[in-house]
């Protein structure tokens, strides 16, 4: 398949979330649908990385605004657990797929293992975000996430929940005073790597791009194999 034809398709896919792009903002969904393997392959500048570093941070900021507009008497503790598990690497990239990101994202022909890649599939979501943000502007962003990504908040399922640390702390104090340990490493893809201990057994472990959030993931895992994760 020709460059043009791949352009084509990634075009032609995003109209059916109603997202009608311009010939003049084109180049912002390429470029964030764009693995930088691909961009090495083929000699053509522009990858997605810069994207999704704005698609960071624009998901923080409208995730925190959506909580605040729509449940604003949610105590802070619990309105930050509902963010982190809205915008966590694992919750980004099940929505990318569910968008089929990982089938039309453009890669080295020897890539194709990065479909399954969960940080990557997350990267593509935010990277998203960013071009829908300067191509249409922020109502257009904002209603996008809130038709795929914001509906948990907005029936209260992830209100409901107690995040993964507390509850793997309520288990363990049933029957011991020990407290659990989190060590966390940072790997040299610049990712954060948590392993959870409880007197000196390894329960759990998680990774993440932030350290509290391996930190739930190492708790998240942790629950699972125990089968505590109600």
């Amino acid at each position: 398949m020709t460059h043009e034809k791949e352009i084509q398709t990634i075009i032609d896919h995003l109209r059916m979330f109603d997202l009608n792009i311009s010939d003049k903002d084109v180049n912002y969904f390429v470029n964030a649908l764009r693995h930088k393997t691909y961009e090495n392959e083929h000699k053509i500048k522009g990858n997605y990385e810069m994207l999704e570093f704005v698609g960071d941070s624009l998901l923080q900021v409208m995730s925190a605004r959506f909580i605040y507009e729509n449940l604003k008497y949610t105590e802070p503790g619990k309105a930050s657990m509902m963010r982190v598990k809205l915008v966590n690497t694992e919750n980004l990239a099940q929505v990318s797929r569910t968008l089929g990101l990982n089938k039309i994202f453009l890669k080295s022909n020897g890539a194709i293992d990065l479909e399954n890649n969960e940080k990557i599939q997350a990267d593509l979501f935010e990277a998203l975000c960013a071009a829908i943000y300067y191509a249409f502007g922020e109502k257009k962003l904002i209603d996008f996430l809130i038709k795929y990504l914001f509906s948990e908040v907005k029936d209260r399922k992830i209100s409901e929940l107690k995040d993964p640390k507390s509850l793997f702390q309520e288990y363990v104090q049933a029957f011991s005073n020990s407290k659990p340990e989190y060590r966390t490493v940072e790997t040299k893809d610049k990712l954060f790597e948590t392993s959870l201990y409880f007197e000196g057994k390894l329960y759990g472990q998680g990774i993440a791009k932030n350290k509290k959030e391996s930190k739930m993931h190492a708790a998240q895992s942790a629950l699972e194999k125990m089968g505590q994760n109600k």
